[in-house]
């Protein structure tokens, strides 16, 4: 197997051809540092390498294990991995290095993937677009003056580039969803409820923000949501099991479905650019010809109180969170350490009162019912994911000091007004990269399910993937591409 072929695969591809022992996992991982070689220098998805962490990984027992010593990126924030160190894309948090795995890092190593660096993150994942100033910006591998998006934009990057076939991401406005779009791969965020955030959370930003991948396919994500799902030990929350695996639903064709189409933003919310009306109609009429029924609805719920309450409840566990790494790293947390937009962050939750936080509570709620109404007639809600393909690089200054905090939220807002809802509700929702710009830039179009409903996602994945496929589409920046600038 040469890097071009490597590149081209999904992940389950290259668990089959280890099982058949057509290739080596060493080689699959020697691959994958090639591919980085080749093309990170140009995107800079990956911010840190520990080869040898994963070749450990792959000396043990691997080919008995699902993922059989895949290569593997964990996202530079989120869940913690022993000895693999987490910036979380700050300068005040910068050489942290956890001395425990998380329950999702454990489950990653008992599925048997080889885990060999981390992937960019703007800082503490605040920001829309990838450009931290401890490691500087990744670009888009399809366009390298664009944003690859964010939070997660260095795990997409990596996926849409051939580094790797599957990448960890974390979501909480849209962050797995936003950077998939951006870069023409696919991001699936699941319900509230749905992944392990023990052993130091109960849940993340108050049940906001979820874990999961970035691949190339859908059933890759299905498998590892297999893999990864259900509740650790000491939870609150635990959501019923689907009825077969979301592997197998991938595979089959769901029953006919109920689809609302929404194209318009939530009110107040930004135009919504003519490409992303354009991917979202293409889609509502490719469901159609596959024999759901699509009705044109509008969302029920404000722009202007999304971001509210998101503002509040992201500031709100960030001055919480501070204090724990101020003690982690013996750095203060102040305008050198951060930057301007965390730093705002910062000032506007230690701002806050208990009546603040209550009020910012009580509206949460408010718009999770009315999306909950809203769901009642519908099985599935399309849109865009973004308001428009991605933005150029330092569109989204995160050091703009003329921006306040509310300022700055609704600028992040502006980019991407149909994600966050999703968070709040705790819906499962997905972005499949299913059409290009004019200026060829991937736009990828949004699905959302009710609660606990991952499979009914799935199954409608993998009938359109089968319909209308992406795989052979190749960004510019691309591994084993002859043609790829340097």
């Amino acid at each position: 197997m040469d890097l071009s072929e490597y590149s081209a695969l999904d992940g389950l591809d290259l668990v089959e051809r280890i099982e058949r022992r057509e290739i080596e996992p060493q080689r699959v991982l020697a691959l994958a540092l090639e591919a980085a070689r080749e093309v990170n220098p140009s995107i800079n998805a990956v911010v840190g390498f520990a080869p040898q962490e994963a070749e450990r990984a792959q000396e043990a027992d691997c080919l008995t294990r699902p993922m059989a010593g895949l290569p593997f990126l964990m996202k530079d924030l989120g869940a913690t991995v022993a000895g693999l160190r987490q910036d979380m894309g700050s300068r005040l948090a910068s050489g942290f290095v956890p001395d425990a795995d998380s329950e999702l890092a454990a489950r990653y190593k008992r599925a048997g993937l080889a885990i060999f660096g981390r992937t960019n993150t703007p800082e503490f994942g605040l920001n829309p677009s990838t450009e931290p100033l401890l490691h500087g910006p990744t670009r888009n591998p399809f366009d390298p003056t664009r944003s690859a998006g964010g939070s997660s934009g260095g795990a997409a990057a990596a996926v849409a580039s051939g580094i790797v076939p599957i990448a960890h991401g974390t979501d909480g406005g849209g962050s797995l969803r936003c950077p998939a779009s951006a870069c023409g791969v696919f991001g699936f965020k699941p319900s509230r409820g749905r992944m392990p955030s023990g052993p130091g959370a109960d849940e993340f930003g108050y049940g906001i923000v979820a874990e999961h991948v970035i691949t190339r396919s859908v059933r890759d994500s299905a498998h590892m949501l297999d893999l990864t799902a259900g509740a650790d030990i000491g939870s609150r929350l635990a959501l019923p099991s689907p009825p077969t695996s979301y592997r197998e639903a991938a595979g089959q064709d769901p029953r006919p479905l109920r689809i609302a189409v929404v194209t318009d933003p939530p009110a107040g919310g930004p135009a919504t650019d003519r490409d992303c009306i354009e991917a979202t109609l293409a889609a509502a009429r490719l469901c159609e010809a596959l024999g759901h029924q699509v009705e044109v609805a509008t969302l029920p719920v404000g722009a202007e109180e999304i971001a509210s309450v998101f503002g509040d409840l992201h500031g709100f566990a960030f001055a919480g969170e501070i204090p724990f790494l101020e003690r982690l790293t013996g750095r203060t947390a102040d305008a050198d350490t951060l930057e301007w937009a965390s730093w705002q962050a910062l000032q506007h939750g230690r701002g806050m009162t208990a009546v603040d936080f209550e009020r910012a509570r009580r509206l949460h709620n408010d718009l999770a019912r009315r999306m909950g109404r809203f769901f009642a007639p519908f099985d599935i809600l399309l849109s865009p994911v973004l308001s428009s393909p991605p933005v150029p690089l330092g569109f989204m200054d995160a050091n703009d000091s003329a921006l306040d905090y509310r300022a700055m939220t609704a600028k992040f807002f502006e980019i991407m007004p149909f994600t966050p809802i999703f968070n709040l509700t705790g819906q499962p929702a997905m972005s499949m990269p299913l059409h290009m710009s004019e200026g060829g830039l991937p736009v990828g179009v949004q699905f959302a399910a009710k609660l606990a409903e991952e499979a009914t996602l799935f199954s409608l994945a993998g009938q359109i993937e089968r319909a209308a496929p992406w795989r052979h589409r190749r960004p510019a920046i691309f591994a084993g591409n002859a043609a790829m600038p340097s």
